[in-house]
């Protein structure tokens, strides 16, 4: 397991000596947790989040956008997280980075991304207890993370104010938004590949195949030692996010079943 610190950096080619900050939220101004350049204040982030705003008239705003952020490192991004359905970076989670002595441009850095390919932080939520894929008010808009794509619980509305600030800049831009929308399109043809192709020609499914054959004895081992996991709602402890309770084998095919297969009909089809 990898922190998000300077060997991240190192281990995504970034220069380690940029500012790094980890559960920014909703990327609005503030004090988020800082893990490197520590001998400086919160300035820097403060410019982006302020930059971005909701606030700014949207020329000012999109302006801020490609002044201060590689914006082909935040579409691509992006692309990706809505692709595999990132569920944790639009309201807690996401890692930004800055080219500090370099560039000083931001970007986002791929991390704890447990909550992806169909799993939800489960959080009392019944919906959070099966994976899916295809689930607009949820989490499976292709725009999710936009002020005008929120999730909607019924059963906690206070979910349904999240939202991120650079998803948002991104998207309410037009311009931008089809640069988004264009990259989506060439990652979905050279990684999903359209309804219908045959197995043998999905990247996905073949990669987690080969992925499945280099840990299936260890994972296995792992199973017949420690057994399933809890699967309960008692408070701070949800089983593996509400799922689970299922073999190493089977949870291999849900993610072929259950989430990419639907995912492929949903991006292709539905949107």
């Amino acid at each position: 397991t990898m922190a998000a610190d300077r060997e991240l950096l190192s281990y995504m080619k970034l220069d380690d000596r940029g500012a790094l900050y980890k559960q920014t939220g909703q990327l609005t101004p503030g004090a988020p947790e800082k893990e490197t350049r520590n001998w400086e204040s919160n300035t820097d982030y403060n410019t982006l989040a302020a930059g971005i705003s909701e606030s700014r008239t949207p020329a000012k705003r999109t302006a801020s956008l490609l002044d201060l952020t590689n914006i082909a490192a935040v579409i691509n991004y992006i692309a990706v997280a809505r692709l595999t359905q990132e569920a944790d970076d639009v309201w807690a989670n996401m890692v930004l980075y800055r080219d500090s002595e370099g560039t000083q441009e931001w970007r986002p850095v791929p991390f704890d991304l447990n909550l992806s390919f169909g799993q939800l932080f489960h959080d009392g939520q019944t919906w959070n207890t099966v994976v899916h894929a295809t689930m607009d008010n949820n989490k499976s808009h292709p725009l999710y993370g936009s002020s005008v794509c929120r999730p909607q619980y019924p059963n906690n509305p206070a979910y349904n104010t999240w939202w991120n600030r650079l998803y948002d800049a991104v998207i309410q831009n037009p311009e931008t938004r089809a640069m988004l929308l264009r990259r989506m399109r060439t990652l979905m043809d050279r990684f999903y590949k359209a309804p219908g192709t045959p197995y043998a020609l999905r990247p996905l499914e073949k990669e987690l195949d080969a992925l499945w054959a280099k840990i299936q004895p260890e994972a296995e081992l792992d199973y017949t030692a420690w057994g399933r996991p809890p699967v309960n709602n008692t408070a701070g402890s949800f089983g593996v996010y509400g799922l689970g309770n299922v073999t190493p084998a089977q949870a291999v095919s849900d993610v072929k079943d259950l989430y990419i297969g639907p995912r492929r009909t949903h991006l292709y089809i539905t949107h």
